[in-house]
């Protein structure tokens, strides 16, 4: 567990050198999004059983994007890392999307304990500690969301965050 702790601590830091030097590769590529969330959720089997939480994918029809992947994967890897973190055991986590005026709108939905309104306005800023402990005590970094901000742009998208405490929270990227 320290070992993956430590391992997306580094990645996240990377990352977000990365992008503080603009230095962010960015290689747009045509590819279905399905395929590319079931790779990522494979990534968080154990913690997924660990917690005793569902993982629904839902996709009702072939959708494909066009973007970097690499960016789109760490977006991914980071709000499920998020959904796990702040859900509860026996809780859910849902992965939908849709498209609306040629833009694929991907949404994480998880069952957990919910952000406070006062800390939703600073979600995506670096300008305080955001980090909290997690529902069975895990710890972040506090880069995660700042990362899936500044991926989603490079993809010339958009990220928002709906959430109500105690009810979950609901993180909507295009």
């Amino acid at each position: 567990k320290s070992a993956e702790q430590l391992d997306t601590l580094l990645n996240n830091l990377l990352n977000w050198a990365m992008a503080q030097t603009g230095g962010l590769p960015y290689h747009p590529e045509s590819f279905q999004l399905e395929p590319a969330i079931h790779e990522i959720e494979g990534l968080f089997t154990n913690q997924l059983k660990v917690k005793n939480i569902a993982l629904t994918v839902k996709i009702t029809e072939p959708t494909c994007v066009l973007a970097d992947r690499n960016a789109l994967l760490l977006v991914l890897r980071n709000l499920i890392s998020t959904a796990l973190k702040f859900t509860p055991m026996n809780g859910a986590i849902l992965i939908g999307c849709q498209t609306e005026n040629e833009q694929v709108l991907i949404q994480v939905r998880d069952s957990g304990v919910g952000i406070p309104k006062e800390k939703l306005e600073t979600l995506f800023e670096l300008n305080e500690s955001k980090s909290t402990f997690g529902t069975a005590n895990e710890k972040g970094t506090g880069l995660g969301l700042i990362l899936c901000k500044e991926y989603v742009s490079l993809n010339k998208g958009t990220i928002s965050v709906d959430s109500t405490p105690g009810h979950g929270t609901v993180f909507t990227f295009t």
